[in-house]
């Protein structure tokens, strides 16, 4: 085709005997080429080319590019279960693509999202013939920034991501009515979050095609059942070159992060690299609703790839410049850095206020000024009406899930949301790295979430969303043992809000919003104390809960700050 072999269905036997197919393209002049490997469980014959390269695009660039279907998807054999399989099915694949006719033995992987997870699992394992790998956008820990996020379980992606894998379930038993039916569920996601309770969602039951959904649900703590996938303390041990790539605004940006910083850490550390872009999950933008990012902006992935596996597949030259390239929203450019996190100074944002901080009209506060004797700040926090999630950092496409940088206004017009702001900022500020929180709070009931928004307000009035993140009360102290914090008990809750690479201009205000829910980015807690999906809106409590900012009590967000 066109200069390109393309053969259908390539059959690659796995260890247990199961078959798993695959799509090769690969140039059509005789020799042997360095292989490009991607296994996917979205479809072999589209190859996520809706971020990257077409692999005929590959081909032509010289290499034998593989996509593979994963066990139990489309053409290959076996059951899909989440995960379970693809550490060692990643292994064989790689072992049995290093000895094909036409490989010279050396193999790549890349791919995005569960494509890239599986880089990560396979290469923990150390396959002979795999050099190099580009996951992106993804994680080797699939508890937290996955289906759960300081014990608040992820509701939009994981309940429209199991909707959509479960239309290719449907398919395999051969109802063409059911896979239908999912493709409308999942189009209509949005309208199924508030009516159903996260366990009653149609299709995603046990014993229907998106079964596995159940299996997060029940394991809502760190247990047996996460661990067992969770590869991360296995990647400084990787003997491959590694090339990350990140979306500031994509869920999985801390869990990629952290993978690049697991392999520095190891013995191929010096030839780890990592791109950190203004994207979210997919696709990989310039612009989002007002915002545009410019030119420099646009997704050049492929071309970056292709140095990088050229690199490391085919002796070329070695890459020149950074080893680390952040691109820096608010100024709009590329900044190269020697390592993430970059070396920086805290910042340091009391949160104060002068009577009530309660939506744009309450007079909250962000100072570098540390509270004296103050009064908390209280609201209601009713299940039955959350705040709404406005953009964010869920997966994985807007239709969905909420996604992106959003004007933060129409939220924060409500007195459930507390708003402190800085003044007009006198100088720029840019913040590069992990942004944390220390918040001292208080509720009536028996277990209650916090949340947080770091947001950029604009001359204009507009506050973007810089970062966000939530706290499940009972879950503060140990993701793997819950429990109950006594009505009334101030506590302090500590934890990651999470990276950033932002310029706050000057002339422009930061703003910190707190509240209880960001729905349906999060599932609602209902302030009962039980287990995610095991009660129904009608056993919600309603709870008071209580912000406190004094000499005893600092409340504060910690802001990474380069200059």
């Amino acid at each position: 085709m066109f200069g390109i072999t393309h053969e259908q269905d390539l059959e690659s036997p796995m260890r247990d005997g199961t078959i798993l197919r695959a799509d090769v393209w690969r140039p059509e002049s005789a020799g042997r080429y360095p292989v490009l490997l991607m296994r996917v469980p979205y479809n072999k014959s589209v190859a996520q080319d809706y971020t990257y390269a077409h692999p005929w695009w590959w081909a032509r660039q010289g290499y034998a590019v593989i996509v593979q279907d994963t066990r139990g998807r489309y053409a290959s054999d076996g059951e899909f279960v989440p995960f379970a399989y693809e550490a060692v099915d990643s292994e064989d694949t790689v072992t049995w693509a290093a000895q094909l006719p036409f490989s010279n033995g050396r193999v790549g992987m890349y791919g995005f999202s569960y494509a890239g997870a599986v880089q990560l699992l396979g290469a923990a394992r150390r396959p002979e013939g795999l050099e190099a790998i580009a996951p992106a956008m993804t994680q080797g820990d699939f508890y937290e920034g996955w289906a759960y996020q300081h014990g608040a379980f992820s509701l939009a992606f994981n309940a429209s991501w199991a909707t959509f894998l479960a239309q290719n379930v449907a398919r395999r038993q051969g109802d063409a009515g059911l896979e239908l039916s999912l493709m409308a569920q999942f189009g209509n996601m949005m309208s199924l979050y508030g009516g159903y309770a996260p366990g009653a969602l149609p299709n995603l039951g046990r014993g229907e095609p998106g079964g596995f959904y159940q299996d997060w649900l029940e394991h809502e703590a760190r247990d047996g059942f996460w661990q067992a996938l969770d590869v991360r303390e296995e990647l400084p041990n990787v003997d491959v070159a590694l090339f990350a790539i990140a979306g500031l605004w994509d869920v999985f940006l801390e869990g990629t992060l952290e993978a690049y910083r697991k392999v520095c850490q190891g013995r191929r550390g010096s030839d780890a690299r990592l791109i950190i872009g203004p994207w979210y999950h997919v696709p990989w933008t310039r612009s989002f609703a007002e915002l545009d990012f410019g030119p420099s902006a646009v997704n050049r992935l492929s071309e970056h790839q292709l140095l990088f596996f050229d690199q490391w597949l085919r002796d070329g030259e070695a890459l020149d410049g950074p080893r680390v390239e952040a691109f820096v929203t608010g100024a709009d450019a590329w900044e190269a850095f020697d390592d993430w996190p970059p070396q920086a100074e805290d910042w340091i944002l009391h949160l104060r206020s002068i009577g009530r901080a309660n939506s744009l009209s309450g007079r909250g506060a962000l100072s570098e000024d540390e509270p004296g004797s103050e009064d908390p700040d209280v609201y209601a926090y009713d299940p039955s009406d959350p705040v709404p999630s406005l953009g964010g950092r869920s997966c994985c496409i807007e239709s969905v899930a909420p996604i992106g940088p959003a004007d933060q206004r129409p939220v924060e017009m409500t007195n459930q949301v507390l708003v402190y702001s800085t003044s007009p900022l006198d100088q720029d500020r840019l913040v590069a790295g992990t942004i944390r929180v220390h918040l001292f709070a208080a509720t009536s009931a028996l277990d209650t979430d916090w949340t947080i928004k770091v947001c950029d307000v604009h001359p204009d009035g507009r506050s973007i969303n810089i970062q966000e993140s939530i706290q499940r009360a009972r879950f503060a102290s140990d993701h793997s043992a819950p429990s109950l914090i006594p009505p009334g008990d101030i506590t302090e809750f500590v934890f990651d809000v999470g990276s950033c690479c932002h310029l706050f201009q000057k002339g422009h205000s930061v703003r910190v919003d707190i509240s209880s829910s960001n729905f349906p980015q999060w599932d609602l807690n209902l302030n009962t104390g039980n287990g995610v999906g095991r009660d129904t809106i009608s056993d919600r409590v309603v709870a008071t809960q209580f912000v406190f900012h004094d000499a005893d009590h600092p409340s504060r967000v910690v802001l990474p700050v380069l200059r």
